[in-house]
């Protein structure tokens, strides 16, 4: 298993130079593997989206307990499905394409050892930033 750092796992899915290309290789040689990604990395990219720095919207509902992941608001055409470990992904019904994440019970996981791990393809790109 690689468990990506947070800015490993930003440079990674913006196809961004920062990464070396022997990291990169290395990444892309063990796909076949589990490639986690710790929830404090999950955290801090929410701190990334708050502080403007990312254009996810992340947002953590406490007395639910969830942590919401938005490419855009969820909306009631979109097709739901219950991943493991308690993880509901919101799917566009025309593409395919996962739109939004609901981590159930999320506070409970930053007292777990083991991994967030979540089973999607992420193509995300460092939104430009405005100056």
């Amino acid at each position: 298993m690689i468990v990506l750092d947070t800015h490993v796992w930003i440079w990674l899915a913006d196809n961004s130079d920062r990464l070396a290309d022997h990291h990169r290789r290395i990444i892309r040689e063990r796909q076949s593997e589990t490639i986690g990604i710790s929830v404090i990395s999950c955290w801090e990219v929410a701190k990334l989206v708050e502080y403007g720095r990312l254009k996810l919207i992340f947002k953590y509902d406490r007395a639910a307990d969830i942590l919401y992941i938005n490419k855009r608001p969820p909306y009631s055409e979109q097709e739901s499905e219950e991943l493991e470990d308690e993880v509901i992904v919101r799917i566009n019904p025309e593409t395919g394409e996962v739109e939004n994440l609901e981590v159930l019970f999320f506070s409970t996981r930053l007292l777990r050892d083991d991994l967030l791990e979540l089973p999607i393809l992420a193509d995300m790109r460092l939104a430009e930033q405005s100056r």
